[in-house]
């Protein structure tokens, strides 16, 4: 669908945002723009599984953010192979929301599809593609890309239209952003509300999750309280109790 390149391409590199052709997958286009702390914001043009009957192409429109302790998690626990595919994978976003067509219904599924019955319509298609990223996606890409929108974002409970945000992955996302300001009293609480109510099969994969969480915490602590603590370990190490 090369009328992507001349009708998106032009407004997406204004906004900051640069082109990136997946070698796999249903992916037709993605751009990419990352800001100073590593978060990355996607848009992505994804061909559907199963257009309708009669339609020669059809497409969905994503748009999501991944905040850079995301990131590193994934880097964590996948192979560098794995990691290369996810990075700018609007699948991994914190936020992710799917842009219907004028009249579409914004969930994902045959309503949410851009469809090309014939090749002619092609280029009129990618215009209402980069029409609607002007009126909704760039502007809420570039907000979400601030770290305090992002977090007012999730603390509102709306992550996109993916799917309705639970109350235990709105507590995750909130200590994923939390855990990169350093220890502090909500973190310990969401971090508690994540290791509650973990069945047996789920609680190793909980474990881990809530160790990177204090990890990534401790290694943004302010230095000075670092320093603190560990003159008070060494300090204290060989102390006996009284009595």
């Amino acid at each position: 669908m090369l009328a992507l390149d001349e009708q998106v391409g032009p407004t997406a590199g204004a906004h900051g945002f640069e082109v990136t052709r997946p070698r796999f997958g249903s992916i037709d286009r993605r751009w990419v723009r990352r800001n100073a702390v590593g978060d990355v914001a996607v848009v992505e043009v994804a061909a559907t599984a199963g257009p309708s009957e009669g339609d020669l192409r059809a497409f969905e429109l994503w748009i999501a953010v991944t905040p850079e302790p995301a990131l590193a998690r994934l880097r964590q626990g996948q192979s560098e192979s794995v990691v290369q595919a996810l990075q700018h994978s609007a699948s991994l976003g914190m936020y992710t929301a799917v842009l219907p067509p004028p009249g579409g219904e914004p969930t994902p599924g045959s309503g949410s599809w851009w469809k090309v019955p014939e090749a002619d319509v092609a280029p009129e298609v990618a215009a209402g593609i980069a029409a609607e990223l002007e009126r909704t996606g760039w502007p809420t890409l570039t907000r979400l890309l601030d770290r305090e929108a992002l977090l007012a974002q999730v603390r509102s409970g709306d992550l996109g239209n993916r799917t309705t945000a639970s109350p235990r992955v709105l507590a995750g996302a909130e200590a994923m952003l939390l855990a990169d300001r350093g220890p502090s009293p909500r973190l310990d609480e969401l971090i508690a509300m994540l290791d509650e109510g973990v069945d047996g099969r789920g609680r190793p994969y909980a474990g881990v999750a809530t160790a990177f969480l204090r990890a990534r915490a401790g290694e943004r602590a302010p230095a000075r309280a670092r320093g603190a603590r560990a003159w008070f370990r060494r300090r204290h190490k060989g102390a006996r109790p009284a009595g």
